[in-house]
């Protein structure tokens, strides 16, 4: 039959909603479009007019130009109006009524009753209104071209003109008779869910029908009366098709209600989980002892028993789901989320779980037959946000290419004492906006050298950040005797003395996640003028260059223009860095991005939830061996 996607006509059991579904000609493809569109679990694919139902994709290719009924699992196919609407014509002529009927037809009990006329009024054919109809009614009613006339299902208003005159018995015993329909209605409804729908018709009673008026004229496109007609529509460019964006409905609706039997973990587990959660609620930034720590294998008994239990559902398991589950196991056990040694953590700790979770079940999978895998025919670019990562949404949207003359002539003046709080924030719109200006980086810095200002520069980076940026030197100095002593449990060559310089140990921090530390700071022999510096690559990265007497300054350089004015500190020099990298909105230097990460992450405390803005390949939304360095630091324990 081919791959080649085509339209169904389909509605549900009440027949009121109906669509145009596109699918692969097969069953299961029909279904799976149809639970997304009625929102339900539909099972089993029925042909409207008789409840024929259909098996194979075989028949439904014969029966692909016909209406179609798609069913729950506690549904089933019950017979029109339309059916019942030639029997209540028949009987209309002669004045009858059959009130009651039994199984064998051997007797039946006739009551005369004046002629019922069946009034459609003119509130029965207008779709009701867009506010107070469901998502599959407003579809539906889409799909009808404004000469149409929609007839609804509702009950009727039966009037008799002899009945003013009539005694209250014989009202009584009018009621009654118009009573009968409903109640046939929910007596053949009760007697096909228990797939006696031969008895529920014979048993049932007369079914009134309401009489949809002709048009004037007789127009050849009048929508046709039966609902079995192959073609409804006058045009086919007025429908619309609606395809359904949950393409695994059954499949989701599967473990929606999950939720995981903690009784199935062991009580020691139990045990230790509660006891780490109780001292990191009452032992906020201190690191956890040994002996309360989770090892790796009790986190993996952990995911195992999570996966067992999803398997008692389905052992195909979607990522949607895993992270569900994950996110549960965190909402349990808020103290297995990962953070440092001073509290502070991306939230995403569920990201490592989840992974677990996924091998787990892979690795159970591992013998069955691959399924085909899904061909995407659509690529998506992948959007290029990383260079924001860290940055507040509203600092960009600062940026204006008018400011005051004043104001614009004391920043070419580039005198530091201008540099007042007063003029950086009437300046702040217009800096921005210079600095996403379109033209080379040496060109804009000789236009307006006072962006090379540490008071600027720094200012912009806490508008961008919510940082100060003195914070790196603040929790360096706190940190600084840990690392030493943490360097002595490294190897030998890693190891640090106590009077070990700031240069030294950073360069150690650069060796922890495996990065050449010449990489961060290029080295320049004394007598280097600085218009002669000149770099490999765009950078940014910093310059040291030596002064004599034992002195050394640092320069950011990018795009071979330096764009600092000079630090003498190699902590201050690294302040320039970071803030240079956040206000010019640099990627990190590929060859050192863990390290700046490492830096950013647990000195400066800018931990990104969506993106990075180093471009090394990441594991959970953050590289993997700069999470573990920063886990190693912040379980060590200072010995006193």
């Amino acid at each position: 039959m081919g791959d080649k996607v085509k339209i169904y006509k389909v509605c549900d059991v009440s027949r009121i909603n109906r669509l145009a579904l596109p699918a692969h000609p097969t069953i299961a493809s029909l279904l799976e479009q149809g639970s997304g569109a009625f929102c339900k679990n539909l099972q089993a694919v029925y042909t409207e007019a008789d409840g024929c139902r259909i098996v194979t994709d075989l028949a439904l290719s014969a029966f692909e130009n016909q209406l179609l009924m798609l069913s729950a699992e506690n549904e089933t196919w019950t017979p029109s109006s339309s059916q019942y609407a030639n029997q209540s014509s028949a009987l209309e002529g002669s004045g009858s009524v059959v009130v009651d009927s039994k199984q064998d037809q051997s007797t039946l009990q006739v009551v005369t009753v004046p002629r019922i006329v069946s009034v459609v009024s003119e509130a029965d054919v207008l779709p009701p209104s867009s506010t107070q109809m469901s998502a599959t009614e407003m579809i539906a009613v889409q799909f009808l071209n404004s000469d149409e006339e929609l007839l609804l299902d509702a009950e009727l208003d039966v009037q008799d003109p002899i009945a003013s005159n009539a005694d209250s018995a014989q009202e009584t015993f009018e009621d009654e008779i118009v009573s009968v329909p409903n109640e046939a209605r929910a007596a053949e409804q009760r007697n096909a869910e228990l797939g006696n729908s031969s008895k529920a018709t014979n048993d049932g009673g007369v079914q009134l029908s309401k009489i949809n008026p002709d048009k004037q004229g007789g127009s050849e496109d009048v929508e046709n009366q039966s609902p079995n007609s192959s073609e409804k529509r006058g045009s086919s460019d007025s429908v619309q098709l609606h395809k359904s964006s949950k393409k695994h409905a059954s499949t989701e609706m599967k473990f929606r209600c999950f939720k995981i039997n903690w009784d199935k973990l062991g009580d020691s587990l139990l045990n230790r989980l509660r006891a780490l959660e109780d001292f990191k609620r009452n032992n906020r930034g201190v690191p956890v002892p040994v002996t309360i720590r989770i090892a790796k294998t009790e986190v993996t008994t952990l995911a195992n028993t999570v996966v067992d239990q999803l398997r008692m559902i389905d052992t195909q398991i979607r990522s949607d789901v895993m992270e569900t589950a994950a996110r549960q196991v965190l909402d349990k056990f808020p103290a297995l989320d990962y953070t440092d040694d001073d509290g502070f953590g991306a939230g995403q700790g569920y990201v490592d779980i989840k992974y677990k979770l996924i091998n787990r079940n892979n690795y159970l999978n591992r013998f069955k037959s691959p399924q085909a895998a899904l061909t995407n025919t659509v690529t998506s670019l992948k959007k290029k946000r990383n260079a924001r990562a860290g940055t507040l949404k509203e600092y960009w949207q600062k940026s204006a290419s008018e400011c005051d003359k004043s104001s614009v002539s004391a920043l070419v003046r580039d005198d530091p004492s201008l540099m007042t709080e007063e003029l950086l924030l009437k300046t702040q719109a217009f800096i921005r906006w210079k600095l996403d200006e379109k033209v080379d980086t040496k060109q804009m810095i000789s236009q307006l050298p006072v962006l090379r200002r540490r008071l600027l520069v720094n200012f912009h980076f806490e508008q961008a950040t919510g940082v100060n940026i003195t914070d790196l030197r603040r929790y360096f100095m706190m940190k600084r005797e840990k690392l030493v002593q943490y360097s002595l449990t490294c190897k030998s060559e890693l190891h640090l003395s106590k009077s070990a310089s700031d240069y030294d140990i950073l360069k150690f921090l650069c060796s922890l996640v495996g990065e050449d530390f010449g990489d961060f700071i290029i080295q320049k022999d004394i007598g280097t003028r600085i218009d002669d510096i000149t770099i490999d690559g765009s950078g940014p990265v910093l310059v040291a260059v030596d002064v004599g007497n034992d002195k050394t300054i640092f320069y950011v350089y990018a795009n071979r223009t330096r764009l600092s004015e000079g630090a003498h500190d190699v902590i201050a020099a690294v302040e320039d860095l970071f803030a240079i990298q956040f206000v010019h909105n640099f990627m990190y230097t590929k060859s050192v991005s863990k390290f700046m990460e490492l830096l950013q992450e647990y000195f400066l405390k800018i931990i990104t939830f969506v993106a990075s803005k180093s471009g090394a390949r990441r594991v959970g939304q953050r590289q993997q061996k700069v999470r573990k360095v920063i886990s190693a630091l912040s379980n060590f324990n200072v010995s006193s």
